[in-house]
């Protein structure tokens, strides 16, 4: 089957997406202060098919709150990752951490919190491929 694109004929696998993946990436532990306690995010990403998708997590040991309580509180609070090329500039990816978005990890211990994320992000592989690593900033934890 053909398709005319502008003057020329193409044919339909011209316009189809390939199919490209990467091996998931474990990213270094990224510390944070929260209520008054040390708060941990790790981060599992990959890129497949035009998307770079991702796995997050929030963990607070002792945190003297239950996490429905740390939802309810910072329900509006945002955690941003920058990623970035070699050189520290920005590859144009931001992951937005909602707490109002998290799931819930009910298996936390008690007096701890324990949130994730999952999604994905569509992004270029080339990209991608210049991240090297990422800065975080928050408000309202």
């Amino acid at each position: 089957m053909s398709i005319i694109s502008g003057d020329a004929y193409k044919t339909v696998s011209e316009f189809q997406v390939s199919k490209k993946q990467t091996e998931p990436k474990i990213w270094n532990k990224i510390n944070i202060p929260v209520i008054k306690k040390q708060g941990v995010i790790t981060m599992l990403t990959k890129y497949k098919d035009g998307f770079m998708l991702y796995r997050a997590e929030l963990n607070i040991d002792d945190a003297e709150i239950s996490t429905d309580e740390f939802i309810l509180k910072h329900q509006r609070s945002i955690i941003d990752i920058t990623f970035r090329d070699k050189d520290g500039f920005s590859t144009g990816l931001i992951m937005s951490l909602a707490v109002s978005n998290a799931i819930n990890n009910i298996s936390a211990s008690k007096g701890s919190v324990s949130l994730s994320w999952e999604s994905k992000i569509p992004v270029k592989l080339e990209a991608f491929d210049s991240i090297e690593h990422n800065s975080v900033s928050w408000n309202g934890l």
